[in-house]
């Protein structure tokens, strides 16, 4: 079971972007950074199962370590990182530049998922 994810991408354009997920008892914190915005926030049981099976289902464990241009040649974009711990294993740390494992929309997917718990939040709120 997942206990700890920290993605960050610099971006030559947009700025700095970082999540961390955190797992104690099957529940799901995250904290937001972004242009603009920072939050931290904790979900229901409910919420959590739902983004910890978005994260299960990228199965980060199949990723290689290092992501990078095959040609040495670097153009200003994004460079990203990724640490990885679940139960029982050691911290994986996996890191690109303009390049991405072939599910990495997956990734963006469950950071979408987050974002969306949050917006449906202000609403419930009301």
């Amino acid at each position: 079971m997942l206990e700890y994810l920290k993605f960050s991408a610099i971006c030559y354009i947009q700025g700095v972007f970082e999540i961390k997920v955190e797992v104690n008892d099957g529940i799901v914190s995250y904290s937001m950074l972004a242009p603009f915005a920072s939050h931290k926030k904790e979900l229901s049981a409910e919420k959590s199962k739902v983004i910890l099976g978005a994260i299960e289902e990228i199965e980060i464990n199949k990723w290689r370590s290092n992501y990078a241009s095959q040609d040495g040649i670097y153009m200003d974009g994004t460079f990203w990182k990724l640490d990885y711990k679940v139960s029982d294993k050691r911290c994986r740390h996996i890191n690109g530049d303009n390049v991405y494992p072939d599910n990495f929309d997956l990734l963006v997917n469950a950071f979408y998922i987050l974002s969306k718990f949050e917006f449906l939040e202000i609403f419930e709120q009301s």
